[in-house]
């Protein structure tokens, strides 16, 4: 599956209360700021669009009540 699969099954109410960081599986020091899934929906890049995911994690932050994904990717 694809990073542009993964996304496109979560629901609009989901991808509203989420953010997202994207790490090299190979290498898991190489990662993104996480961002907003909204936000980085609006100009998403291609290559990670495109990306084979390996694994994805699920966090909660209580303190702000949203969902914090990490999904490892290989390209």
């Amino acid at each position: 599956m694809n990073v542009y699969c993964l996304l496109a099954a979560m629901k609009d109410d989901l991808k509203e209360n989420a953010y997202v960081e994207f790490a090299m599986y190979d290498m898991p020091n190489m990662r993104t700021e996480s961002v907003p899934l909204n936000e980085w929906l609006i100009d998403p890049e291609d290559e990670i669009l495109k990306a084979n995911v390996i694994k994805f994690d699920i966090e909660t932050d209580k303190n702000y009540g949203y969902l914090m994904f990490t999904i490892f990717i290989a390209m």
